[in-house]
C-alpha cells in the first residue's frame, strides 16, 4: 500500500512539474509554413487577410519574389531574429523567399530578406523595416505592416534604377550641351571664313 502511494505521489509530481515547465499555450515555436499568409494569432480580418494576400501575390507576379507572413501571439521566448531563421529552414524557403515574422502579443517581429533577392540592397531593407513596417506594427495595423513589406519590396526595383537614370540623365545633357558648343564654334568659323572672303579684293593680284 505505502509503496503504491508513492508510486501515486511521485507521478504527481512529474505532471505537475511538466506543466509548471511546459511553455504557454500562446507561444508558437517554429513551424513549417504551409500558405504565404499564416494568421496563428486571429489579427486580421477578412478584408485585411484578403489586402495581404493581393500585394503578395501582386509581388510574385511582378518580380517572382514571395514574401511569406505570419502572425503568432509569442516567439515562445526566442528571439525574433532567431524565431524567424528556424522557421525559414523547417519551411525550406529559398534565395527569393522573404519572411515577416510578427508576434503580436510579444511586440516582436522579424524581417528577413535574402541578399540573393535581386534588385533589392540592405540599406533598402532597413529603411523600409524602420520606416513602414515598424510605424504600421506599432499602431497595431497587423495588416498594413504586411502590406507594407511586400509594396515596399516591389517598389525597390523601380528604386534601384533611379542612380542609373539620373546618370545617364547627366551624360544626355553633357552631350546635347558639347553638341551645342560645337555647333556654335562650327558657325562662328565659317562666319569668319566668310567675313574673310568678302574683304579680299578682287583686283588684287
Amino acid at each position: 500500500m505505502r509503496i503504491a502511494r508513492s508510486f501515486v505521489a511521485a507521478l504527481l509530481a512529474l505532471l505537475i512539474a511538466g506543466l509548471l515547465s511546459a511553455p504557454g499555450a500562446d507561444a508558437q515555436r517554429p513551424f513549417r509554413l504551409s500558405a504565404y499568409v499564416t494568421d496563428n494569432a486571429g489579427v486580421l480580418s477578412a478584408s485585411g487577410r484578403s489586402a495581404v494576400e493581393s500585394a503578395v501575390d501582386k509581388l510574385y507576379n511582378d518580380r517572382r519574389v514571395r514574401l511569406w507572413v505570419v502572425y503568432v501571439d509569442t516567439f515562445s521566448g526566442q528571439a525574433p531574429l532567431s524565431w524567424a531563421q528556424s522557421t525559414r529552414r523547417v519551411s525550406d524557403l529559398g534565395a527569393y523567399d522573404a519572411l515577416l515574422a510578427v508576434a503580436t502579443i510579444a511586440r516582436g517581429y522579424a524581417f528577413v530578406v535574402p541578399s540573393t533577392v535581386p534588385n533589392v540592397t540592405a540599406r533598402q531593407v532597413d529603411d523600409l523595416r524602420r520606416n513602414q513596417i515598424e510605424p504600421a506594427l506599432h499602431r497595431g495595423d497587423w495588416a498594413g505592416a504586411a502590406i507594407a513589406a511586400a509594396n515596399g519590396l516591389n517598389r525597390s526595383r523601380a528604386a534601384s534604377w533611379r542612380p542609373l537614370l539620373s546618370g545617364l540623365g547627366v551624360i544626355a545633357v553633357a552631350v546635347l550641351a558639347l553638341l551645342l558648343v560645337m555647333r556654335y564654334r562650327r558657325r562662328r568659323r565659317h562666319r569668319a571664313a566668310l567675313a574673310a572672303a568678302k574683304q579680299v579684293d578682287p583686283t588684287d593680284p
